[in-house]
């Protein structure tokens, strides 16, 4: 599947289920000619490649019957290692291949008498034998930056690369000697391809000082995302800008980033980020596109603004702002690889069933596609509250 799958949400358990594909292939061969075959596991069409002496057709969607079933679970469901009372799969991620699977744990607490203390931890599990083996635990570190480990997770498409927001810890200032609960960070694994084990990439990112009396720290919104090649961040945070004189105020600014992986230093280096305005707390959702050089950022009042690198490497405004109607604002968003398509989903919609908003670039603005809102069901009281927690995911293509 070209989808690189990421959902958040408040889960006790994790668990995958995926579509059982059913179909029929009849190929027959004379002793002249040959045939190859490959099923597009995307688009379910069967791509005949015909070579009869020496001259090659590709003919595309011919006639293959497809038999699309249940939703069946893969393997069995994942419960992280920790204590009863605490949250567990905060978020997951996936790879394309479906045998990665990235769990974030940030609750996670080694010390039950001590309910302050907040880990927190990634696990990392391998699809092998129709199950879900557990191959790696990180773990983060109350009290510090890394405390909270795992408040999102994002894996590249291939498994390679994970990276995680850590929501921190109270954070003691040199100058000032105040505490700012929530300063957080970010950091980024690299598998080995001989051991199999994830090993940190440069160094964890935390909070930065900016000089003018305030103290710009992570304050993570609810996404973290990581380009194909796992060289580009995107985070946002939502609680820059506040002041030492008013840190537990509600003036924060908010701020975006796109950090890129230089291995000439070994270093995550800022590529771009933009400020927001008085209580608009941007960044509190980003998401960037497959290639890195697109992304879109989430303000406080519900506005998405879709930034490009251009051919200079600066970074522009590719459109219009978004504005969507949902009086609460989108709770999370995805963008296609091209920056042509977003996806936007408001768990509040139609009385908390949810659902997902889909927007096409038409010149410089954005279009809600006719087909959309795509809706939950309202199977319990208060509805299924479809794309809580910012969970939302598009193809590269923008198809699916």
């Amino acid at each position: 599947m070209k989808l690189s799958l990421a959902l958040s949400g408040l889960f006790s358990t994790s668990f995958l289920w995926y579509k059982e594909l059913s179909l029929n292939v009849e190929v027959r061969r004379n002793e002249e000619n040959t045939l190859k075959h490959q099923i597009d596991a995307d688009s379910y069409l069967l791509h005949l490649d015909m070579t009869q002496y020496g001259i090659s057709t590709v003919q595309k969607s011919r006639s293959l019957q497809t038999m699309i079933s249940n939703w069946v679970q893969r393997g069995y469901t994942v419960s992280p290692i920790g204590f009863d009372s605490h949250p567990v799969g905060t978020s997951v991620c996936l790879n394309k291949r479906w045998t990665r699977l990235v769990v974030g744990v940030t609750g996670y607490n080694p010390d039950q008498e001590n309910s302050s203390i907040r880990d927190g931890k990634i696990e990392i599990y391998h699809f092998v034998n129709s199950q879900w083996d557990l191959v790696q635990t990180i773990f983060g570190a109350s009290g510090t930056i890394e405390g909270s480990k795992g408040i999102s997770v994002s894996i590249t498409p291939k498994g390679d690369y994970i990276a995680v927001l850590n929501g921190g810890d109270s954070i003691t200032t040199e100058n000032g000697g105040y505490n700012i609960a929530g300063a957080g960070s970010f950091s980024v694994y690299k598998r080995n391809a001989t051991t199999g084990i994830f090993s940190l990439l440069g160094s964890t990112i935390s909070e930065e000082e900016s000089g003018d009396g305030s103290f710009d720290f992570f304050s993570p919104g609810r996404g973290i995302n990581i380009s194909k090649d796992g060289k580009r961040v995107a985070l946002g945070n939502p609680g820059y800008g506040y002041s030492k004189e008013a840190a537990a105020s509600d003036e924060a600014y908010g701020k975006a980033y796109v950090y890129e992986y230089k291995s000439v230093n070994s270093a995550w280096n800022i590529l771009f980020n933009t400020s927001g305005w008085e209580n608009s707390q941007v960044g509190s959702v980003v998401s960037i596109s497959a290639d890195g050089k697109r992304v879109a950022v989430k303000g406080g009042d519900g506005e998405i603004k879709v930034f490009e690198e251009d051919s200079a490497l600066n970074w522009n405004e590719a459109s219009v702002p978004l504005i969507n109607a949902s009086p609460s604002g989108p709770e999370g968003v995805a963008l296609s690889t091209n920056g042509k398509r977003t996806t936007l989903s408001d768990s509040t919609l139609n009385f908390y069933i949810g659902g997902t908003y889909v927007y096409d670039k038409v010149g410089p603005d954005w279009v809600l596609n006719a087909n959309t809102p795509l809706m939950g069901l309202g199977r319990n009281e208060y509805g299924d509250q479809c794309g809580a927690y910012g969970g939302v995911a598009i193809s590269a293509n923008g198809t699916k």
